[in-house]
């Protein structure tokens, strides 16, 4: 994906951060610092939903839980828009693959 968007004339996080640390950052630091900054903003804002006693309605305290889990599964491991084989496969293990229950 990196190389990809490198190709295009586009810039990610990735890239930006290793361009704005001067050269010493690598790309495959820089990929782990990213992942970490995303574990720890996605854990802060599941900890600001899940908090009980808010203004905020259950039902949109589920709708985001829900969006939350959705969109993990399209951008954890590739890009689920520029990889449609591999979301194909997922969306239909969802919907169409029947669920094998124990005996």
């Amino acid at each position: 994906m990196l190389q990809r968007e490198g190709s295009e004339g586009k810039l990610n996080s990735v890239s930006l951060l290793v361009l704005h640390s001067g050269g010493s950052m690598s790309v495959e630091a820089a990929k782990n610092a990213i992942q970490k900054s995303i574990v720890a903003s996605r854990r802060d804002l599941l900890r600001l939903v899940l908090k009980e006693g808010t203004v905020v309605p259950r039902a949109c305290k589920e709708l985001f839980w829900k969006m939350c889990k959705i969109l993990h599964l399209f951008y954890f491991r590739t890009d689920g828009f520029s990889s449609p084989k591999e979301m194909a496969s997922a969306v239909n293990a969802v919907i169409n693959e029947p669920l094998k229950l124990p005996s």
